[in-house]
C-alpha cells in the first residue's frame, strides 16, 4: 500500500517566504516524517518531485490501520510549527492512499487530487469506483455550456 503527501497551498509557502524557505522547510518537514516512523520497519520513506513525500508500506496492514495513521498523520502536521529561518511555519497536507492496486503512485495521486475536490485531508483510491469517479471528473467540463 502507498500514502502520498502533498503539503497543501506549498507554492504559497514559496511566494511569501522564498524559495530558500521553502526548500528549508521541505528537509525539516522530511526529518520530522523519518523521526514519525522511525522503527517502524514496515515503513518506507521517499521524497518525491516537488512537495511530496510517500509512504511504503511492507507490511498487509488493513486500509482502517493505514487510514487512522494518515489521519493522525494529518493532525500531528497540523499541530507542529516548523521554525525555519526565524519563521515559524503550520503546514496543513492531502494524503492520498492506494490500496491493491498496480500502479500505486498514479492512484494515490488521484487519490489527493479528489480529495482536495472533495474537500478533505484524505483520498482513498479503491479501484473501480474510484476510476469512476475520475472519468466523471474529466467529463465534466465539457458538459458545462
Amino acid at each position: 500500500m502507498i500514502g502520498l503527501i502533498n503539503i497543501d497551498r506549498f507554492s504559497d509557502i514559496n511566494a511569501v517566504y522564498g524559495v530558500d524557505i521553502g526548500d528549508a522547510l521541505l528537509k525539516k518537514y522530511g526529518l520530522w516524517l523519518k523521526a514519525r516512523t522511525q522503527g517502524r520497519e514496515d515503513i518506507r520513506l521517499y521524497k518525491m518531485g516537488g512537495d511530496e513525500f510517500a509512504l511504503y508500506f511492507r507490511s498487509a496492514e488493513s486500509l482502517s490501520e493505514i487510514r487512522l495513521f494518515f489521519v493522525d498523520l494529518i493532525a500531528a502536521t497540523a499541530n507542529t510549527a516548523f521554525m525555519v529561518a526565524g519563521v515559524e511555519i503550520v503546514l496543513t497536507i492531502t494524503v492520498g492512499v492506494a490500496h491493491g492496486v498496480d500502479r500505486g503512485l498514479a492512484h494515490a495521486s488521484a487519490a489527493i487530487k479528489q480529495a482536495k475536490l472533495d474537500h478533505q485531508s484524505i483520498g482513498l483510491f479503491d479501484g473501480l469506483d474510484s476510476t469512476k469517479q475520475q472519468e466523471n471528473n474529466i467529463l465534466l467540463p465539457t458538459h458545462r455550456g
